[in-house]
């Protein structure tokens, strides 16, 4: 895609939105499938990156490169996704525990999770909590806890980080 092709499609050219969409589309699920690795979830974040793009498409005139800022505003979106997620991100495997296992294994996995968790910040430890035990999303963590959405994700990253290092070393 050109940049004359780029403009058009900044100022409403249905076509240029067809050929940004045709020229991009394949490259940009190949990259949130092997990111997600699910094609659900691929196929509709690229179809929220495209309808995104049309819904802002006249402030992003001034974009120079516009393959990186579709990569980008597909990175974010596919960190979006993630991070609204309701389902445990924790992992579970790093402390070896099969769904199978016997109970004296999940146990023995349950209290090293559980001691972990002692071992976050008191307002990381919170939101960790909200997130994946009550399964609130981060806008509904900020809310609830007068943070910015922001600061709620970051607390999330950090959680995440966190824990895995403590459950990978123990």
């Amino acid at each position: 895609m050109n940049t004359q092709d780029w403009l058009a499609f900044t100022k409403g050219d249905d076509k240029a939105f067809a050929t940004l969409f045709s020229v991009w589309w394949e490259d940009c699920y190949a990259y949130a499938f092997r990111v997600l690795r699910d094609d659900h979830h691929a196929r509709e974040v690229v179809q929220e990156l495209f309808i995104r793009l049309w819904t802002v498409r006249a402030s992003l005139a001034d974009v120079r490169d516009p393959r990186a800022y579709l990569f980008t505003a597909l990175r974010n979106g596919i960190l979006n996704m993630l991070a609204s997620r309701r389902d445990p991100v924790l992992p579970l495997d790093a402390v070896n525990m099969a769904v199978d296992a016997d109970p004296v294994h999940q146990k023995e996995a349950r209290g090293q999770i559980l001691y972990a968790l002692e071992h976050l910040p008191e307002k990381t430890r919170r939101v960790f909590y909200l997130r994946h035990f009550e399964g609130l999303s981060p806008r509904e963590i900020a809310l609830e806890t007068g943070s910015a959405e922001q600061t709620v994700r970051n607390q999330l990253a950090t959680a995440f980080k966190k824990l895995q290092a403590i459950l990978l070393h123990r």
